[in-house]
């Protein structure tokens, strides 16, 4: 026997005899005493068509909502859209948002149409190298005259790319399999985390102007094609990517095109860099740091020197071959109060560093730290993850925020 509910209700005009499942009942009793019923973000969304500022606000509510259910299901989301959800607190409409939205739901339901990127096999790539790279874009939907793909770059990656000198750095060319399309280079400005946060950086804007893009077609994006290469970071990434975007008109939404990642790792040991409490007591042990830097500041990739300590020019202990290029040497002192230094070098003297002064004095229980205020990490603008930002800092500051 079924444990469903039968009833008749009537009206004026008609009489309907319903079958109602138990899980089903709330919902009928909402449109019954025509109850607001929430399907979802997404269908909210568009059901949100007033201009007031609260329905903005509404607006980019759901949309965060939205862009949350989806990145519960691994789908990455558009770099600007948190930023402007932020903004809608202000916006004098929605038409941001509505872009957004609409690149949302490509995502949530043909991402085929956004395409996809593939690098040209990368090997070790150093930070700060000048190097050759082919970003070939599959072309996901149609891009007839008027559309452009944006070769866009990260804020931090401080470079500019440019098309009309083949002599400098950071020289641009592109190429399609579609022998029917021609393709010009011209610049525009983007405004945020794969341009610059103010706006005053111009980048390459690939345009349409003759023939037709499709799904399928195949854009070759050669970075540092002219002689002098394309610069890397000068630190460490362990997920580079070259954005690019797509728009289907002039001064459309530019879509975020997914691409692949690579590796930009530290260079060779180039210099020592040693850092010492600033304040300590005559007598008082204290642990000195020692880091194997590349010429860059980052904490070098490769085999570790032996390392000999002096202070104040006398030596004192050799540490052979460290496991790591980030040293603690435990176990120092200073007999004598006044300013002391402290010199390090590796075990051929290639190296030397040469620590903060060190002033020893008994009066009073100084101690000053180090801190790195404002650290970006790619959980919100940065390029580096907030492991990389914690590693690049050992024995370097004492605290590392991050945001």
């Amino acid at each position: 026997m079924h444990s469903w509910l039968s009833f008749s209700p009537k009206f004026d005009f008609l009489q309907l005899n319903l079958v109602v499942k138990p899980k089903n009942l709330p919902l009928i009793v909402c449109l019954l005493l025509s109850c607001a019923v929430t399907a979802g973000p997404r269908e909210d969304y568009y059901l949100e068509t007033g201009l007031a500022s609260e329905s903005i606000k509404r607006k980019a509510s759901l949309l965060l909502q939205w862009s949350q259910q989806l990145q519960g299901r691994g789908i990455k989301m558009p770099t600007e859209l948190y930023a402007t959800i932020s903004r809608a607190e202000y916006a004098q409409s929605s038409d941001e948002l509505d872009q957004y939205a609409t690149e949302l739901a490509i995502l949530q339901d043909t991402p085929e149409k956004l395409g996809t990127s593939v690098l040209s096999p990368i090997d070790i790539n150093r930070v700060g190298e000048k190097v050759k790279i082919v970003q070939t874009y599959v072309v996901g939907t149609t891009l007839a005259v008027g559309s452009g793909i944006l070769i866009a770059k990260h804020w931090q990656h401080d470079i500019h790319l440019q098309a009309e000198n083949e002599g400098l750095a950071n020289y641009i060319s592109v190429e399609t399999s579609n022998p029917e399309v021609m393709l010009k280079i011209s610049q525009t400005v983007h405004k945020g985390i794969h341009g610059s946060p103010f706006g005053l950086v111009s980048l390459p804007l690939v345009e349409v102007v003759a023939g037709e893009l499709h799904a399928g077609d195949r854009v070759m994006i050669h970075y540092g094609a002219g002689q002098k290469g394309f610069k890397l970071p000068e630190f460490p990434v362990a997920q580079m990517i070259l954005p690019l975007y797509f728009r289907m008109e002039p001064s459309g939404h530019f879509y975020m095109i997914p691409t692949s990642s690579f590796n930009v790792v530290a260079g060779p040991p180039a210099r020592l860099a040693v850092i010492a409490p600033s304040i300590v007591k005559t007598n008082q042990l204290f642990s000195l740091s020692v880091r194997v830097e590349d010429k860059f500041g980052n904490i070098a990739w490769g085999p570790a020197p032996s390392l000999d300590i002096n202070l104040d020019g006398v030596f004192q202990r050799r540490i052979e071959t460290p496991g790591a290029n980030v040293n603690l040497v435990e176990g120092l002192g200073f007999r004598q109060q006044g300013l002391h230094n402290i010199t390090v070098r590796s075990g051929g003297g290639g190296l030397v560093g040469h620590s903060n002064p060190v002033l020893v004095r008994d009066d009073g229980d100084l101690k000053i730290s180090w801190a790195n205020l404002h650290a970006h990490s790619n959980r919100s603008d940065g390029l580096q993850s907030v492991e990389e930002i914690e590693t690049e800092a050992w024995g370097l500051f004492d605290v590392a925020l991050v945001t």
